[in-house]
C-alpha cells in the first residue's frame, strides 16, 4: 500500500483498505478485465494464444 499511497500523509490501515474492497462488486473487476482485454487487437499470439501481462510484469521472448 505504501507503494501506491507515496504522497498521502493520512495513509489508510490495512484494516481499512480491507473493509472497503469487501464492499466492491464482484462484476467491476470482471469488467475492467474485458475492458483490457478487449482493447488489444493486433498484438501477436504465440500458439494462438494472446499472452497479456495485467499485473505489471514484463513478458521476454
Amino acid at each position: 500500500m505504501s507503494h501506491f499511497f507515496t504522497n498521502c500523509v493520512d495513509m489508510p490501515t490495512l484494516s481499512a483498505m480491507c473493509q472497503r474492497r469487501q464492499l466492491l462488486d464482484p462484476y467491476i473487476f470482471k469488467r475492467i478485465n474485458n475492458l483490457f482485454i478487449h482493447s488489444f487487437d493486433n498484438y501477436k499470439t504465440i500458439n494462438g494464444y494472446r499472452i497479456l501481462a495485467q499485473d505489471g510484469s514484463d513478458i521476454y521472448r
